[in-house]
């Protein structure tokens, strides 16, 4: 990297970075060894900022090298390049509020070229409080995993190539509230996304283990995104200090349909530690659908409080967990198979007086 400061206002940075990641399977578990595979990234960028008066200009470039090595595909080697420009000015227009207006233009070589601009504004209302919002057009391209042609093996599952993808191109508005008297700082966004062309992965057929198959990538012609994030963090004292975040996000497609593999509830806390020049953190999250909400804290608690409740403990009850259709996830099932199930298991539940109790681990 190289930055110079030319004078107390203007400045440059110039900076060229790649990474190299080799993924290797050397321990099977009785699944076949996945072909050794690279995925390499070289980056060049460059930025240049100017303040003046009440603006803060800033610009720049990037040119981005994305390589995948795999003898899967053909010729054992793809590439792909990258190219962008952008600009922004953040005016302060008086002293409590700020907009800042951007404006970014990417060329891929297999996907053209897409201009994008943005919007954002910051009000600080008076003491702790900020509301801030805005608007932005987004361009996302696949990777090259999801558009090279041809099968390939991660664990288990077969992924295939789609090579007529499209790139993802979404608009978003968001709105939010800040909170900032120290020690505290709290910050609840609600934001809405409308995407075309949103990338999904589709179960082709599936294995004959549930959770195995072969899956694809296609677009969605159509998806909606919103939601409410909300975060907090404070300091701890002795150099620690404690985040945390909750999202709650509604995705479906253009037809209302919920998507899956989208969790509904989203959660994360982080502990982090600072001393001079030495940093350590840990993290933990959690993300639940809707349907393992329901089964984690509507009919689990209800079990526990048959089992524990006066009045309830010669109370039976119970529930069956009834996977997908077929064709719908990995685990589907044929219609006909599901009834048969709920009828063979409401038929053993009225013929068997009493509970059958089994330690951890009786049934795999």
């Amino acid at each position: 990297a190289w930055e110079a400061r030319w004078t107390p206002l203007f400045e440059t940075q110039l900076r060229a970075y790649g990474s190299t990641i080799d993924v290797e399977n050397r321990r099977t578990e009785g699944v076949a060894v996945n072909l050794p595979q690279r995925i390499g990234e070289r980056v060049l960028e460059g930025q240049a900022s100017w303040t003046h008066s009440a603006h803060a200009l800033l610009g720049g470039f990037e040119a981005r090298n994305e390589s995948l090595q795999d003898p899967g595909l053909p010729g054992g080697r793809s590439l792909l390049r990258h190219r962008s420009l952008y600009a922004q000015d953040e005016w302060r227009i008086a002293a409590p509020l700020a907009l800042t207006l951007g404006l970014r233009h990417d060329d891929h070589d297999r996907y053209g070229d897409e201009w994008s601009p943005r919007a954002y504004a910051v009000w600080r209302v008076g003491g702790p409080w900020t509301v801030k919002g805005g608007a932005s057009h987004g361009f996302k391209v696949p990777n090259l995993k999801q558009v090279v042609p041809g099968a390939r093996q991660e664990g288990p599952n077969t992924f295939l190539g789609n090579p007529d993808l499209k790139p993802e191109r979404s608009d978003a508005i968001e709105l939010g509230v800040g909170y900032d008297a120290a020690p505290l700082q709290v910050q609840v966004m609600a934001f809405d996304q409308r995407v075309d062309d949103l990338i999904e992965v589709r179960l082709v057929a599936p294995g004959a283990t549930p959770g195995i198959g072969t899956y694809t990538y296609e677009n969605l012609a159509k998806a909606r995104l919103r939601g409410v994030e909300a975060s907090a963090a404070r300091p701890l004292g002795a150099g620690f200090s404690l985040g945390l975040s909750y999202t709650y996000l509604d995705a479906t497609s253009g037809s209302g349909q919920r998507l899956e593999r989208r969790p509904r509830h989203a959660a994360s806390a982080r502990l982090d530690w600072t001393h001079g020049s030495w940093r350590a953190g840990i993290a933990a999250e959690v993300s639940q659908t809707a349907g393992t909400f329901v089964c984690n804290h509507v009919f689990y608690g209800l079990m526990h409080r048959l089992a524990n409740a006066r009045g309830f403990r010669q109370t039976r009850g119970g529930f069956i967990h009834v996977p997908p259709l077929q064709g719908h996830a990995a685990h589907g099932l044929p219609l006909d198979q599901m009834v048969e199930g709920l009828r063979a298991g409401i038929r053993a539940a009225l013929a068997t007086p009493h509970d059958v109790r089994l330690g951890a681990g009786a049934i795999e």
